[in-house]
């Protein structure tokens, strides 16, 4: 015991691997190899270039290098608060996503029909353009209740990513010395996120006030 540190004498050596029995059978050797080649050659090289290569189209802020070019392209030190929103249309970030399908194009008019007179004369023609500036407008307007369930979620999608991008906006109106138009971009953000526009009262804030209160309070009754 004291030369071997077991009672009955010398003992052979065992050593075993904490794998699955099924990797260490003799016939499945041919197939563990070709997966585990598939894997280490194939598999995950692929996903670390395509991991890289799409963050190459991301700058600050996980916003799209083609929407800061965008916003450079279309903000100026003239650009007016009512011409925002199809600004933000045209971000890279809705360009796949906004494309209107066959049998959205007669609702989309029809929206369109509703929120006309709250919009600036569009600039762009391009569809996915329109459609953004329309589903902006009618979240603005406070009127979404016409909208089908597809053009609701694309509008959810188009605010959920509102916030990094009106920071993106504002940026490059930093970098343009672009005061006055920063500032109605800030204004801009506000107005999304209160869902107002300009020519409402900012009473419309507040939890049950509608227009019928806000008359009521305009005018001192």
């Amino acid at each position: 015991y004291e030369k071997y540190g077991n009672p009955d004498g010398k003992q052979s050596l065992e050593v075993s691997i904490g794998l699955p029995s099924f990797l260490l059978d003799t016939t499945n050797r041919n197939f563990v190899l070709m997966a585990y080649l598939i894997i280490m050659v194939g598999i995950i090289p692929f996903c670390v270039w395509r991991y890289y290569s799409n963050s190459s189209k991301f700058g600050e802020k996980d916003v799209m290098y083609d929407t800061y070019s965008w916003y450079h392209h279309n903000l100026s030190e003239h650009t007016l608060l009512k011409s925002l929103p199809e600004i933000l249309s045209g971000s890279a970030e809705f360009r796949s996503r906004n494309k209107p399908l066959a049998d959205e194009k007669g609702e989309i008019q029809k929206t369109m029909q509703t929120v006309r007179s709250q919009m600036q004369k569009p600039k762009f023609n391009h569809p996915v353009c329109i459609k953004g500036n329309v589903l902006m407008h009618s979240h603005l307007c406070r009127k979404t209740s016409g909208l089908s369930e597809k053009l609701r979620d694309d509008l959810n999608y188009m605010l959920r990513c509102s916030t990094s991008l009106i920071d993106a906006m504002i940026t490059v109106c930093q970098h343009q010395d672009a005061l006055q138009t920063a500032v109605n971009c800030i204004q801009y953000g506000q107005y999304v996120t209160q869902a107002l526009w300009t020519k409402d009262s900012t009473l419309l804030q507040l939890p049950h006030f509608t227009k019928n209160e806000v008359e009521h309070c305009s005018k001192g009754k």
